[in-house]
């Protein structure tokens, strides 16, 4: 039965993107949702599922190279809910969530190193600005330093110094509007 799933979940993937769905946000984005109910139903063992996700993604681009943060925001919370943190933090990355990815990263810094609590945010900040999401790394810093139990505060000076330096990074970058 697993096995039958994934493959019908597989020629679902195959059919869609056959279809002319780009022009219709509404209706793309509903598969979309399904694919990732689909998804998550799909046991993380199973074999074929890393091609479901794989193959997912790609119908949700549309075939462009662009991302799609509503799949990512979605394949994110099925990651953090199976707590596979780490894939969860990569599709967090490019799902314009910044709430989301911060929440993850508080979850993620539970397993660091006291002395590593910024960097887990100052990694995923300077990922977000190569990415050039520079508000949905402003919305993951704020959220993360206010709401992290070691640092609860989100106006400097922080306790650590890569704190600050992202701080002042995030608000020169958005106040110069480079």
């Amino acid at each position: 039965c697993k096995s039958s799933s994934s493959d019908l979940t597989l020629i679902l993937i195959e059919v869609l993107s056959s279809c002319e769905l780009e022009g219709n946000k509404v209706e793309h984005d509903r598969w979309i949702e399904v694919l990732a109910r689909l998804i998550e139903k799909i046991e993380p063992n199973v074999v074929e599922r890393e091609t479901i996700i794989v193959k997912s993604v790609k119908f949700s681009s549309g075939g462009s190279n662009q991302k799609n943060p509503l799949m990512h925001k979605l394949l994110a919370r099925i990651m953090a809910k199976e707590q596979n943190y780490e894939q969860a933090r990569y599709h967090y990355l490019l799902s314009k969530d910044g709430v989301g990815c911060a929440k993850i990263l508080i979850q993620l810094s539970a397993k660091a190193f006291n002395s590593e609590v910024d960097m887990v945010l100052v990694q995923v900040v300077l990922n977000l600005l190569v990415l050039n999401e520079k508000g949905t790394a402003l919305e993951t810093f704020d959220y993360y330093t206010k709401y992290h139990p070691k640092i609860r505060t989100y106006q400097p000076p922080f306790h650590t110094p890569l704190l600050n330096f992202a701080y002042f990074l995030l608000h020169i970058i958005d106040e110069k509007k480079l």
